[in-house]
C-alpha cells in the first residue's frame, strides 16, 4: 500500500508539472546533459581521379570520395545563477576517428593529387582513396539573458573555444597493364590545434506547456597551429622504391573560423521527486545541427609538370551536419 501511494504521488506530481508548465528556474541550479550526434561528413575538393572515356584527353567524371554518416557525442555541465539570468557552461564535443573510402577502376585514369613527375595519365587500373578524420571541441561559455518573458527568451554567450581537426589522406593508383604493375602511394597529412574567443546567441520559444522551439548559433575564432605534409612514392615491378616528392610545411599559425548552428524541439518540465536532492527536472530535445571548420584542412598540391617544385596549399572547409538527441538532468 505504501508503494502504491509513492507511485500515485509521483504520477500526480509529473502530470501537474506537464499541465501547468515548468518555468525552468528555482534559484541556483546545476545541469548535466549528454547528446548523441549522427552526422554526414563533407569536405571541399574531395575529387581524387578522373575516370576518362578517352585515351587522349581527360573526358569524363572527376570522381569524388564517398561521404557517409558517423556517430559522435557531446557532454555538458551547466551552472545557473540564482538571478535566473546568467549561466556558466563547459561543453565537450567529440567524433571518434572515422574513415571515408572510395575505389574506382577504369581503362583511362588520370591522377589529380599525384606529383607531376612521372605523372599518372591515361593509365588502366585501379585508384582508391581513404580519408581518416578526427576532431573535437572544448567550449567554456558565459551566457546572459537579454530578452526574458514567460514564453520567449534570448541569451548572448561569450567565452573561449579549443578545437582540433586532423586529416590523413591515403591514395593509391595501381597500374594493372602488366602483372605486378607500378603502384603509386600518396599520403597527405593536415593537423590543426587552435584556441580563441567564441561568441554565441541562443533562443527559446515555448509555444505549448512544456514544448518549445530552440535555436543556437556559435562562432569561434581559433588561433591555430598547422602541421601539413605530403609524400608520393612509386613502387615499380622490380625491386626498389622511388620517391616522387616528400615535403612538409614549416609550422605556422593561422586564424580559423568555426561555426555551430542548431535548431530543435525541446520538452522540459518532467519532475521526478528525489528524497536526497529534492527534485530532478528532465529535459529532452531533438533537432538538426551543422558544424564547420572554415578552411581548416590543408593539402599540398603540385601543379607544374615542367617545374616540379611549383606547389601551393589547397585550403579546404570541413563540415558535419545531421540530427542530434539531447537529454539533460537539472537539480
Amino acid at each position: 500500500m505504501y508503494r502504491l501511494k509513492i507511485i500515485a504521488l509521483f504520477l500526480v506530481t509529473s502530470i501537474a508539472t506537464v499541465v501547468h508548465g515548468y518555468d525552468g528556474c528555482f534559484g541556483d541550479y546545476l545541469e548535466f546533459s549528454g547528446e548523441c550526434l549522427y552526422m554526414l561528413s563533407s569536405m571541399e575538393q574531395p575529387e581524387f581521379v578522373i575516370n576518362s572515356a578517352s585515351g587522349n584527353q581527360p573526358i569524363g567524371e572527376r570522381v569524388a570520395n564517398d561521404q557517409s554518416w558517423h556517430s559522435g557525442y557531446r557532454a555538458e555541465v551547466l551552472w545557473g545563477f540564482c538571478d535566473c539570468l546568467n549561466e556558466l557552461s563547459v561543453r565537450w564535443t567529440r567524433f571518434p576517428g572515422f574513415t571515408e573510402k572510395k575505389k574506382v577502376s577504369g581503362q583511362h585514369l588520370y591522377g589529380i593529387l599525384n606529383h607531376p613527375r612521372n605523372r599518372i595519365e591515361n593509365e588502366p587500373g585501379i585508384a582508391d582513396i581513404g580519408d581518416h578524420y578526427s576532431f573535437y571541441f572544448l567550449d567554456a561559455l558565459f551566457a546572459r539573458e537579454v530578452i526574458t518573458s514567460p514564453r520567449f527568451s534570448v541569451a548572448v554567450q561569450v567565452g573561449a573555444q579549443y578545437g582540433y581537426l586532423s586529416l590523413r589522406e591515403n591514395v593509391q593508383y595501381n597500374d594493372e597493364v602488366a602483372q605486378g604493375g607500378v603502384v603509386r602511394l600518396i599520403e597527405t597529412r593536415s593537423r590543426l590545434k587552435g584556441v580563441g574567443p567564441e561568441v554565441g546567441l541562443q533562443g527559446h520559444y515555448r509555444f505549448w506547456n512544456c514544448l518549445a522551439v530552440t535555436g543556437r548559433i556559435n562562432n569561434g575564432w581559433l588561433v591555430s597551429n598547422f602541421a601539413v605534409s605530403y609524400e608520393d612514392i612509386s613502387i615499380p615491378p622490380s625491386a626498389g622504391v622511388s620517391i616522387m616528392a616528400q615535403v612538409e610545411n614549416g609550422d605556422y599559425w593561422r586564424v580559423i573560423p568555426t561555426l555551430d548552428v542548431r535548431f530543435g524541439l525541446n520538452f522540459s518540465g518532467f519532475c521526478i521527486p528525489c528524497p536526497w536532492i529534492g527534485r530532478l527536472n528532465l529535459e529532452i530535445e531533438a533537432g538538426y545541427e551543422i558544424i564547420s571548420f572554415f578552411k581548416g584542412i590543408e593539402r599540398i598540391y603540385f601543379m607544374d609538370r615542367r617545374t616540379y617544385g611549383v606547389s601551393t596549399d589547397e585550403l579546404i572547409t570541413f563540415t558535419m551536419h545531421g540530427p542530434y538527441v539531447h537529454l539533460g538532468v537539472r537539480f
